[in-house]
């Protein structure tokens, strides 16, 4: 939300959007752009039900997610390792899904239309196929943007119809494929994209399939910016290890208003382009 505010103050407002895609906390941030909440006037009211750190169950668990996410990303048939991270997801002890969906987080988009533009992405952990919700399924909003921020072992999977979805991350942390066939797109990328000498393998597996989806938009004619962290960023979050850490929210948004200070001319000329 911080690089909607940044950009919004150079006159870039990403609510204009023709298509916001969302994808687990992308999700939140993507409902609210899509209603048009102004993202300079957010406000970091508390979540009664979030930790400053997770515990270690919880980070026993990501580790399994993220090895999970590994295999699939490397597997000619991803949603079978997609199933198996369903099942840990189901079986993991976290809070129920009405507690979730009560959660503050969710507040501000709780009853309201779905806007036009919007979507969220969801993995269903009983098939591991990736489902992207739109206006057009009936789906109460705030059920499906919970349900693509519904972390593996931190958040509980949530009921649609007669299955329950997870984080669309599972499938891919940008899903920047859904946007095929618009002329500029601007990806927002809480990981940083380039792989260097010491960049750890399965990161390096991870922004393969990230920058497949990008280099796919690219092939189609699309203009594509990137925004990707900052060296300072990565030190807040150290280096992404402390990435949920709630705590750190009011200080990634300020990083967040700075962040994108180097792409706004690239993006401004992509942006009046598509217009």
């Amino acid at each position: 939300m911080g690089i909607a505010a940044g950009l919004l103050a150079e006159g870039i407002d990403l609510r204009e959007a023709d298509l916001i895609v969302g994808t687990s906390a992308g999700a939140v941030v993507g409902a609210r752009l899509a209603l048009g909440l102004d993202p300079i006037a957010m406000n970091f009211a508390a979540d009664a039900t979030a930790v400053s750190l997770p515990s270690a169950a919880v980070m026993a668990g990501l580790q399994a997610l993220m090895a999970g996410t590994i295999r699939a990303a490397n597997s000619p048939t991803p949603e079978t390792e997609r199933i198996q991270i369903g099942r840990m997801a189901l079986a993991a002890p976290t809070i129920s899904e009405d507690t979730s969906l009560a959660r503050e987080t969710f507040a501000a988009i709780k009853r309201q239309p779905w806007p036009p533009s919007f979507r969220a992405t969801t993995v269903s952990t009983r098939t591991g196929r990736f489902k992207v919700w739109d206006a057009s399924a009936g789906v109460p909003l705030e059920r499906a943007v919970a349900a693509s921020a519904a972390l593996p072992g931190m958040w509980p999977p949530i009921t649609i119809g007669d299955d329950r979805y997870m984080d669309g991350g599972v499938r891919s942390i940008l899903n920047a494929d859904v946007a095929s066939g618009c002329v500029s797109v601007v990806v927002v990328s809480c990981i940083d994209l380039v792989s260097g000498p010491g960049t750890p393998d399965a990161y390096r597996t991870l922004n393969k399939v990230l920058l497949t989806e990008i280099d796919g938009l690219r092939r189609e004619g699309a203009t594509v910016e990137i925004v990707a962290p900052s060296a300072a960023f990565r030190e807040l979050t150290g280096n992404g290890t402390r990435m949920l850490d709630v705590t750190l929210v009011p200080d990634a948004y300020a990083f967040g208003q700075r962040q994108a200070q180097p792409r706004f001319e690239a993006i401004r000329s992509s942006w009046e382009q598509a217009d």
